[in-house]
């Protein structure tokens, strides 16, 4: 899997920009992308790889705040 990017990410309750990185969950593993510095609009280009034996499997992609982790937007 290729993660690209992500555009207009919500800013913190106080305006701040975020650190985002994407989870990527499949058949009950979790991949994450590097962290973004203070951004909204991550740039990743990054490749993931998925071992996958059946094609049809969905898959969940999650952009999350590394410094917020429980909190995604």
């Amino acid at each position: 899997v290729k993660v690209i990017q992500a555009k207009e990410l919500i800013a913190s309750k106080d305006g701040k920009a975020r650190n985002p990185y994407c989870e990527v969950k499949f058949n009950g593993s979790a991949f994450h992308t590097e962290k973004c510095e203070n951004t909204l609009e991550p740039f990743w280009n990054q490749h993931l790889e998925i071992k996958a034996k059946n094609l049809t499997d969905g898959i969940t992609i999650t952009v999350w705040d590394k410094k917020n982790k429980e909190k995604n937007f």
